[in-house]
């Protein structure tokens, strides 16, 4: 491989590590914004629960239980998933990055 063909690699990979950084807020975000959700809805559960006169030992599970709960507890975990799953996609760009600059290091040695 030739030195302008390793550093038009490089710079592809910058642009998708840029990309990659900017999706990763936007999912930053989402994970936040569902795990409020959820928050609210079990709250929102446990103390509808809790008036209706349930066992106080069993209002938790009934609550997470509930499918508008489970719904928004899906939501959360999904979003978490994708999350983590796009931090590690990030990590392996940085190490094509840094593999791609070491070639390039010891090209221009030579």
């Amino acid at each position: 491989m030739d030195l302008v063909a390793l550093n038009q690699s490089l710079y592809n990979v910058c642009q998708r590590l840029s990309k990659s950084a900017d999706a990763l807020m936007r999912m930053a975000d989402d994970v936040a914004q569902t795990d409020m959700d959820y928050n609210i809805a079990l709250a929102s559960k446990i103390d509808e629960l809790e008036k209706s006169g349930g066992k106080a030992t069993l209002i938790e599970k009934l609550a997470k239980g509930d499918p508008i709960v489970a719904q928004y507890g899906f939501k959360r975990l999904l979003a978490d998933t994708k999350y983590d799953a796009s931090k590690r996609a990030l990590m392996a760009l940085e190490s094509e990055k840094s593999g791609i600059q070491t070639l390039l290091k010891t090209m221009q040695e030579v």
